[in-house]
């Protein structure tokens, strides 16, 4: 049975009883609001310190008395608010004795580590041979509560602690209570100290008390005989939770947590914090008796009010873990009854709420983990958190944009505010790689791609971090995410790819199979550029990839990762010479290869899609293209096939229209699904969709698919002109100087492409003379001359240049004399008008340039802390992990170029001053200023 405070007065002392000398008896005094001994409970005649809980890192803090207190007004505890009048961090109350009251061998009168030492250096020897278990329980309560995590303190509390387990281990075996037990097991546990002996598991305090609970069937622990209460032992679960595996196989640890679940299980009003630390630690032990669990939730529910607010949040947590690893299932009542305590708090409104960040972020990762979804419980703890999200650390951010992205919370208000936090200089300082891919995974979720560079540029900042410390998981989800967030970063990606090179060639096995298909597929999507600039890497995965289909066969990948391989694969045909493609293309007529499970994985995927039920807009774009063509009759419109598969690439479309003189014209609707759910980019395709867009384009040729976005069909809809709309898209009505929908990543690729080449913007940028946001600025130029494309009907270059050189002049206080600005308009030009007329032989050959400046440009050998050390030629044997400088710094290369092609002369070393102080970049035979 477990037995309450007056139980343990008459329970007979254990070891040698001594009085106290400032009473006759122990006196009692207010604690946290319950009448107890001063810092503990009268266990076994002796006086039992209550610990408070202790906070490990990487999970919830433990729930503790709030504060350390002892009286009856305001203090602060160590961790929490107080209730009492502590005058000191150690929280002696106004009520309670003061130290100097104390005798001169309590371990309670050490005001730090120092003392303690000296006091159990003196009194340790006379404490064993007293057999006076209350003092050495006491002092290692002490060790574990004094000081902090420095070095020194870490140092000095392990030598006191080695002097205590000495004096204590020998008593060990003839201890007649569980607490004695207990006690120094969880002092043990707060300060991760197990012991000289004890990591093979045989020796040290820690196995001793262990085993001494095990012993005789458990029998410390059992209802008749134990002297643990209710909170001794849940601080038995707690230390249990974090010992080491070795020394829990010494002990019977299963019969040890089954003998204590007995008791909780016999007591039907445990207190709120016993209840939340229990699950807490079954949480991290993924204990499976769910009797139990369900137990602590019903009176953790009953009295929830009660709970304080950590209390509430930790169990939330725990079971949201169990559900994950040991599937318990809470009873529907249970949880909803915990999620209403937590709704009742968090409505009480801005300044009433008194949720922690961190309490407010593993809630919503307990709601994720559980599925709970309620919108009343999960909006509530979103606007809770937006309040405070300027307060987050980075792992309480990055977590909680995780959740509430995997719930599927689309308020995109909300991830913005944890965008524009995240982008503080200070917010994401102590980051760890996990963290940082954490982030830009959940954003990608929410398909919430961030309104300016910032959060990338502070990712980039972190670049050299993440190439000395990212795991696999944490490359490959940064690269996923960024490639559907269609953004990239030189100094990022190489980051990431050179540190996934480096874990393939130590041990492949670092890498799972969805690492390798993930990382192949981001690559794939940022474009055969990317592709050939990490071609090493490319390799490495796609040989890895094969090894492990011939070692494991179909078990090797999931159809989603086969799909993803052979997308990765029809990228890889406009790669160099398509070397890289032969590499899996050898298998393509063996059966049973990994290229036939690839396009087997594709077909069955496209069939799938096309048995499911259509989507509305689908639907009514189709039926209006039948309409369309019984109205324009089969001189313009041969036939109209609803949902089919372009079957060189594996791609659906809703619908393939046949044009007179044997044009096929594949069209798709762009539902909102496809684009970004943010403003501006909410009517930008992400990232997969502009893969599909890429590659039927590469099949059926340019302009030969059409994209029909919904915006745009509700506007025709609103007119009532769907087939005139329909009808222009297909290029069939009055001829207009207008870039398809669906043809716009080709543009934006290969004005990409120019804008790289263009080194007057590319010194401004290096340079930062437009200021700290030059590279901000310079994306604005280049959304800007996207616009002016897509809104004009009429493109001139001269009209281009004098917008771009206004642009240099007044962002960058550039005045560019190399004639750059002229080149670039032309060049664009030239790619909007072919593009237009279905032709990408412009923009072939922009790919087969920057490929071939890739080959020949100087790369930065970056040291792991994000030193320059060293400089080579791409063609020197360099390993796939150096980080790499960008191919804007070499010159395009001319030869062949066709007309309208920005030839660009070398930069100066040295930009050059004029006399009314501009900055001017040097060219050849230009007439002066304009």
């Amino acid at each position: 049975m477990l037995t309450s405070l007056a139980s343990h007065r008459a329970t007979p002392l254990t070891g040698r009883s001594m009085r106290l000398p400032y009473a006759t008896r122990p006196r009692l005094w207010s604690f946290g609001g319950r009448s107890g001994l001063a810092g503990g409970s009268l266990a076994g005649g002796l006086l039992r310190p209550h610990l408070a809980g202790a906070s490990f890192r990487g999970l919830p803090a433990v729930s503790s008395s709030r504060g350390r207190s002892g009286g009856r007004g305001r203090g602060e505890g160590r961790s929490w608010p107080g209730r009492g009048g502590g005058r000191t961090t150690r929280g002696h109350g106004g009520g309670g004795p003061e130290p100097e009251d104390l005798p001169d061998d309590d371990p309670a009168s050490a005001q730090d580590l120092g003392a303690l030492e000296r006091l159990v250096r003196g009194s340790a020897a006379t404490w064993m041979s007293e057999r006076n278990t209350r003092r050495l329980t006491k002092a290692c309560s002490a060790a574990a509560k004094l000081g902090s995590r420095s070095l020194e303190d870490v140092t000095l509390r392990t030598r006191i602690l080695d002097t205590l387990a000495a004096a204590y281990a020998p008593l060990v075996p003839h201890l007649e209570g569980a607490v004695d037990c207990i006690i120094p097991l969880y002092a043990c546990s707060r300060a991760g100290y197990w012991g000289p002996g004890s990591a093979d598991g045989k020796g040290g305090l820690a196995v001793a008390l262990l085993q001494r609970l095990s012993a005789d069937g458990c029998n410390l622990l059992t209802a008749n005989r134990t002297n643990a209460t209710v909170q001794s032992h849940a601080n038995l679960w707690l230390a249990l939770s974090v010992t080491p595996a070795a020394l829990r196989a010494a002990a019977d640890l299963r019969g040890i947590l089954n003998a204590s679940a007995e008791g909780l299980l016999r007591n039907r009003a445990l207190d709120t914090r016993a209840c939340a630390n229990v699950l807490l630690a079954c949480a991290r032990m993924q204990w499976r008796d769910h009797s139990l669990v369900h137990h602590l939730t019903t009176c953790l529910v009953e009295q929830g009010h009660a709970a304080d607010d950590q209390n509430l949040a930790n169990s939330l947590y725990a079971l949201g873990k169990l559900a994950e690893g040991a599937r318990h299932k809470p009873r529907p009542e249970g949880l909803r009854g915990l999620a209403e305590e937590v709704e009742r708090r968090l409505s009480a409104g801005e300044g009433r709420c008194s949720f922690i960040p961190q309490q407010l972020s593993n809630m919503l990762l307990g709601c994720t983990k559980l599925g709970y979804t309620d919108p009343a419980l999960i909006n509530s703890l979103a606007a809770a958190s937006s309040r405070a999200v300027r307060l987050f650390k980075p792992q309480e951010l990055a977590n909680s944009v995780w959740a509430l992205a995997k719930m599927g919370f689309e308020d995109q208000g909300w991830y913005a505010a944890a965008v524009a936090a995240a982008e503080q200089p200070e917010a994401m300082q102590g980051a760890v790689p996990q963290n940082w891919s954490n982030l830009w995974y959940a954003l990608a979720l929410a398909r919430h791609r961030p309104a300016s560079r910032r959060l990338l540029e502070r990712t980039a900042e972190a670049a050299a971090l993440l190439r000395r410390g990212a795991d696999a998981q944490a490359c490959a989800n940064l690269l996923w995410a960024l490639a559907n967030l269609r953004l990239y970063d030189e100094r990022l990606v190489y980051a990431l790819a050179g540190r996934l090179g480096e874990l393939l060639g130590q041990d492949p096995e670092q890498l799972t199979g969805q690492n390798v298909c993930n990382s192949l597929w981001a690559l794939a999507v940022m474009g055969p550029g990317v592709l050939s600039c990490h071609g090493g890497l490319v390799e490495g995965l796609l040989r890895e990839a094969e090894r492990r289909w011939a070692a494991e066969g179909g078990a090797a990948f999931s159809e989603g990762s086969l799909m993803q391989l052979w997308q990765a694969q029809v990228e890889l045909a406009h790669v160099g010479g398509g070397e890289l493609q032969r590499i899996l293309r050898g298998g393509e007529d063996r059966e049973g290869s990994l290229l036939v499970a690839m396009r087997v994985a594709a077909a069955t995927a496209s069939a799938r899609l096309l048995s499911a039920p259509s989507l509305a807009l689908a639907t009514e774009v189709a039926s209006a293209l039948e309409q369309l063509q019984q109205r324009m009759g089969p001189g313009a419109i041969v036939s109209v096939q609803r949902r089919c598969v372009v079957e060189e690439v594996g791609r659906c479309a809703d619908a393939l229209v046949e044009l007179a003189g044997g044009r096929r014209v594949a069209v798709a609707a762009v539902r909102r699904a496809c684009v970004f759910a943010n403003a501006p980019y909410d009517r930008t395709v992400v990232g997969p969709i502009a893969l599909s867009v890429r590659q039927v384009g590469h099949s059926l040729g340019a302009g030969n698919l059409a994209s029909v976005p919904y915006w745009e069909w509700e506007a025709a809809k609103a007119k009532g002109e769907e087939l005139g709309y329909l009808s222009r898209v297909l290029g069939l009505g009055e001829r207009q100087n207008i870039l398809p929908q669906q043809a716009r990543p080709l543009f934006e690729e290969g004005a990409r492409l120019l804008f790289r080449k263009w080194t007057a913007l590319t010194l401004a940028v290096e340079n930062q003379w437009g200021g700290t946001n030059s590279a901000e600025k310079a994306e604005a130029l280049f959304h800007d001359c996207m616009e002016w494309f897509y809104k004009k009907r009429e493109h001139y270059a001269d009209e281009l240049e004098e917008e771009l050189d206004d642009a240099l002049l007044q962002d960058f206080n550039v005045e560019a004399e190399d004639g750059s600005p002229r080149q670039v308009s032309e060049g664009l030009v030239k790619l909007y008008q072919e593009l237009v007329g279905g032709s990408m032989a412009f923009l072939e050959h922009l790919r087969a340039v920057a490929a071939a400046s890739v080959a020949q440009c100087k790369r930065q050998v970056v040291d792991l802390d994000g030193t320059v050390v060293a400089e080579e030629d791409a063609d020197m044997e360099t390993s796939s992990d150096e980080g790499g400088s960008d191919d804007d710094e070499d010159g395009m290369d001319t030869e062949g170029a066709p007309q309208g092609v920005p030839l660009e002369p070398a930069a100066p070393k040295v930009p050059v001053v004029d006399e009314d102080g501009f900055t001017m970049v040097q060219g050849k035979g230009r007439k002066g200023r304009r």
